[in-house]
């Protein structure tokens, strides 16, 4: 990975791609669990190319939030998406649940609810409720 990580570095110095360049950096090290250094490169993709591709943007830093296990402000984060129906988002807020469902500084009751929507995210449960909800009387 580090060599990837020097091959974004040759991108990012010729001027082209640099959005997507800074982008991959910045997965990059988080993968690398470098997480100081992508939040600088996350910071300065925010301040040089200002809300272009926010979900892009709000995505990659609401990975970071979930490596690093901070799920409140991964939560906050992916909220701020836009595309919420995007695999990638789903994938994101069922991290961000699994977290809250260890998380022994917030209720259990809490905790039981993050269980709960985490169990509403796999795709058969969904199938499941759906089927449920058509046999409901229409009002």
């Amino acid at each position: 990975m580090n060599d990837a990580l020097g091959e974004v570095e040759i991108a990012i110095s010729s001027g082209k791609g640099r959005f997507e360049a800074y982008c991959l950096k910045a997965d990059l090290l988080i993968e690398l669990r470098q997480f100081e250094e992508a939040m600088q490169v996350l910071d300065y993709l925010r301040t040089k190319f200002g809300f272009v591709k926010e979900d892009i943007q709000l995505g990659l830093r609401c990975k970071l939030y979930i490596r690093t296990g901070e799920w409140r402000q991964a939560e906050i984060t992916w909220r701020s998406i836009r595309n919420k129906n995007a695999e990638v988002a789903t994938a994101m807020l069922r991290q961000i649940y699994e977290l809250k469902t260890t998380d022994h500084t917030i209720s259990l009751v809490e905790r039981k609810k993050a269980q709960d929507e985490l169990a509403l995210l796999d795709p058969d449960l969904r199938d499941l409720s759906d089927f449920y909800s058509a046999d409901e009387p229409e009002e």
